[in-house]
């Protein structure tokens, strides 16, 4: 083994150890913000209110979405909706984290033990491909539903947002999905080395 090849698994296996981590931490943000998700919707929206005096420019930027406005609101704010819809973005987040997460310590394990083009490693990237591209859908519906929780919390009027798919995501998603198949191309290949041997 050469020493190109002992530094990229020495790195396979740091990036396995970070993978893990970060998986039961997004794993455990799922549980979490989908369990208080589930007890918000016991609360009485009058109880989850802040008393506010909003005047003047206020701007909120929420991955590609971007609210400028100017409110004037004073008194109770009912916040239920917003928290609703911040929870609910939260939560399907971390679960398409932990889903690609996932799916990445399959493909590094492969490679900490020399096997990085087995089978398996081309549909755990088509996996990841189809998260990335469903989530290039739901996320800009669930990032929409924040703001609309937001304008109809401040009682905003004569506004209009409007939202795509995340285009970011979508080409991400379309790349990997490519890459999948040169996996795919590189175990048939593999495959027709170890036949011949």
């Amino acid at each position: 083994m050469n020493k190109s090849q002992v530094r990229m698994k020495m790195l396979a296996r740091i990036l396995n150890i970070i993978c893990r981590v970060v998986f039961w931490v997004t794993t455990a943000g799922f549980a979490l913000f989908l369990l208080a998700s589930l007890v918000l919707l016991f609360i009485p929206a009058e109880s989850v209110v802040i008393n506010a005096n909003t005047i003047g420019p206020l701007s909120v930027t929420l991955g590609s979405l971007y609210l400028d406005f100017n409110p004037q609101v004073s008194g109770d704010i009912l916040i239920k909706p917003f928290l609703q819809a911040l929870f609910a973005w939260i939560s399907v987040s971390a679960l398409l984290v932990s889903l690609i997460l996932f799916r990445v310590k399959r493909i590094l394990k492969s490679v900490v033990a020399d096997h990085p083009f087995q089978k398996g490693n081309s549909k755990n990237l088509t996996a990841i491909a189809i998260i990335l591209i469903v989530a290039s859908l739901i996320m800009p519906v669930l990032q929409g539903r924040i703001f609309s929780a937001i304008i109809d919390a401040l009682k905003i009027s004569n506004i209009n947002f409007s939202y795509s798919l995340d285009c970011t995501l979508l080409f991400t998603g379309i790349l990997i999905l490519i890459l999948a198949g040169v996996f795919k191309y590189g175990n048939y290949l593999q495959e027709e080395v170890d036949s011949t041997l």
